[in-house]
């Protein structure tokens, strides 16, 4: 045997080259006494001890990639492929049969798929004329409201209709005294004044400015008769006004005597009136 084994060996001749192996997979040889039994004399034999019966590969170890998703028609397309079992869209899982499509999916919305298109006919236009108009502030004041200029800056249409934007500048703070000397030996300071095209809105302010104020606060009907049967039948006598058995609410004589006095504050010439009324009848009855 041994004779055989060497004459082959001597019928070869030379021994061939070793066979190629990439830097990837060459990795240093392991150290004496370490699994496998020994110490691997090449790198070919460090490989085959990790993986026998596997040949050495030039390239690196591949895994099998993920089919892709496609979608067709707003729906999402999985194609089939061995070994998934599941699947997500959009952070949601799904279980998927055994011919590779979903158990159950989410629908999309309409408006979400659906291509945005550009309107031809729409007037953009106006419609950016009714935007501006609709954000812009409302003017309180009428008289101001109606004589305003969209066209011009704030500080144009008040001085067009004699107003001031700023009542520091048109009614500036006094200086002191001796400021004021010396602006005075200076001589007198001409100040340009703007042309006042609207007059008409400051007198119709003016106008309305110089009318009563209207009350907005008022008494009820029950209340006024409450009070006047109360003054008639005591005169100030509060104690007595309280034991009345018209004193429906249980008002105590505190509070007889400031309904008394709210009806003297909102009406005070009808109240005198009523008072002097009342000590005519009575001299007349003496």
């Amino acid at each position: 045997m041994t004779g055989g084994s060497e004459g082959s060996n001597g019928a070869a001749g030379t021994p061939g080259p070793e066979p190629a192996i990439s830097p990837r997979s060459a990795r240093p040889p392991p150290r004496a006494g370490a699994v496998g039994g020994g110490a691997a004399e090449s790198a070919e034999d460090y490989i085959s001890q990790k993986a026998p019966g596997v040949p050495p590969s030039p390239r690196r170890t591949t895994f099998p990639r993920r089919p892709r998703r496609r979608r067709v028609r707003g729906r999402l397309h999985f194609p089939e492929g061995p070994g998934w079992a599941a699947g997500s869209v959009r952070g949601r899982s799904l279980g998927f049969g055994a011919g590779g499509s979903p158990v159950s999916a989410m629908p999309k919305a309409k408006g979400k798929t659906r291509r945005q298109k550009f309107g031809y006919n729409v007037n953009r236009k106006r419609l950016n004329r009714a935007a501006r108009r609709k954000t812009a502030p409302r003017i309180a004041c009428s008289h101001i409201r109606h004589a305003w200029d969209h066209g011009k800056s704030v500080r144009q249409n008040l001085a067009e209709m004699g107003l001031a934007m700023d009542p520091n500048k048109a009614v500036p703070i006094r200086k002191k005294q001796a400021q004021v000397t010396a602006m005075e030996v200076d001589g007198p300071v001409e100040r340009r004044k703007a042309l006042i095209r609207k007059p008409y809105v400051l007198n119709d302010l003016e106008a309305e400015a110089s009318l009563p104020e209207k009350k907005g606060n008022t008494l009820s009907r029950d209340l006024i008769d409450y009070v006047r049967y109360m003054v008639e039948n005591h005169g100030e006598d509060y104690k007595a006004m309280a034991r009345d058995e018209k004193n429906y609410y249980q008002d105590t004589p505190k509070q007889i005597k400031s309904k008394i006095n709210v009806y003297k504050r909102f009406y005070p010439e009808e109240f005198q009136a009523f008072v002097t009324s009342l000590q005519q009848s009575k001299m007349e009855c003496q």
